[in-house]
């Protein structure tokens, strides 16, 4: 959602969902995660910690986990201190590094966590989740290639 909702940044205030969306997101990922690895510390595939699932794959998952959240915060704050140094005019050098690092940063975040979130599925809920995010991929990629403007006269004369 944070990545259809930054394609509109044209109209100010989606921009600021799209911040919000992420920020809400890393601070629900922080506060989840952190008290989870406090309290069971990072599952070794030779371990004896009971559970369900296969000890390697829950490895797997708690390391793309750390990784995802790690990446998240510096996203995050790539983000955040990007907008900082657009309105504050500082260096456009400093601005275009933070600028994609969020955004590739961002991508990178999208990718690994969708890939930690099917690590952990049932197999019986596998085509219900890849057939959402396969219609949410053709949604974002429809919109990038057909409506790569969807702005001025098509909206509204009052973002001319």
């Amino acid at each position: 959602m944070a990545v259809i909702l930054v394609l509109y940044t044209y109209r100010k205030w989606w921009l600021w969902l799209h911040a919000l969306f992420f920020v809400g997101s890393t601070i629900i990922t922080l506060i989840t995660s952190i008290p989870i690895l406090l309290t069971t510390g990072i599952v070794y595939p030779d371990s004896n910690f009971p559970t369900s699932h296969n000890r390697q794959t829950l490895y797997n998952h708690y390391v793309l986990g750390i990784t995802c959240m790690v990446l998240m915060t510096i996203a995050t704050g790539a983000g955040f201190f990007a907008r900082i140094a657009y309105m504050a005019s500082i260096s456009p050098k400093l601005f275009l590094i933070l600028k994609w690092s969020h955004r590739v940063g961002g991508y990178i975040v999208l990718i690994l966590c969708k890939t930690n979130y099917y690590l952990m599925l049932k197999p019986d809920q596998l085509p219900l989740f890849i057939s959402l995010d396969a219609s949410m991929v053709s949604i974002y990629l429809i919109r990038r290639l057909f409506f790569p403007k969807m702005e001025s006269k098509q909206i509204s004369a009052k973002y001319n």
